[in-house]
């Protein structure tokens, strides 16, 4: 038993191994496209322009006029009359070159917005990239010369407190070599009395 419910966005499921699938599937479809009732399209809302320049090309493209680098108008592309599959990728070919011409036709009404042009955009960012640049290189400059200082005073002070260390181990093993001698003296004289 074949469901009768279907969605909008549904298509029914095809098993190629049963050919009456097929015939019910597309009475299904046709059912489905029946019951659709069509939506009601909301009018088109006035164009809005970034800039006077844009608003006076597309008024141009629309009265037919070539101007500037729109000077060559492309003619319409039709489809192939004979069932071949070289025209019909001719024709796909031309399509898509259609498509390249229009998308860098509107990449060139883009930049050209407020007089302005991607050069100069570009050249200010670069200039300020490479001020940010400079000034990164100029901060690691000056924190690598005061890790240097520092490490610097660090070795000469460590080296300081190193000899001075070395003078107080010797003096401090001469001491206890003293208070050894003055023991040893000190029980010698006590034998000496206890003998007397």
């Amino acid at each position: 038993r074949i469901l009768t419910m279907a969605y909008n966005d549904s298509l029914p499921y095809i098993d190629v191994s049963e050919e009456k699938y097929n015939d019910i599937g597309t009475r299904m479809v046709e059912e489905e496209m029946k019951r659709m009732r069509p939506r009601k399209v909301e009018p088109l809302s006035e164009m809005k322009f970034r800039s006077p320049l844009m608003e006076g090309e597309i008024k141009r493209l629309a009265a037919d006029r070539d101007s500037g680098f729109m000077k060559k108008k492309d003619p319409p592309l039709k489809a192939p009359t004979e069932n071949k599959i070289e025209l019909w990728e001719e024709a796909v070919r031309q399509a898509k070159i259609a498509y390249e011409k229009e998308r860098i036709r509107n990449m060139l009404l883009d930049i050209s917005k407020e007089g302005s042009t991607a050069t100069e955009q570009w050249k200010t960012m670069n200039a300020h990239l490479e001020s940010l640049q400079a000034d990164v290189e100029k901060s690691l400059q000056d924190q690598q010369a005061q890790v240097n200082a520092i490490n610097l005073q660090r070795e000469t002070d460590q080296r300081a407190k190193g000899q001075e260390l070395h003078v107080l181990s010797t003096h401090y093993a001469n001491l206890i070599e003293k208070t050894y001698q003055l023991k040893r003296a000190v029980a010698e004289l006590k034998e000496e009395l206890k003998v007397g």
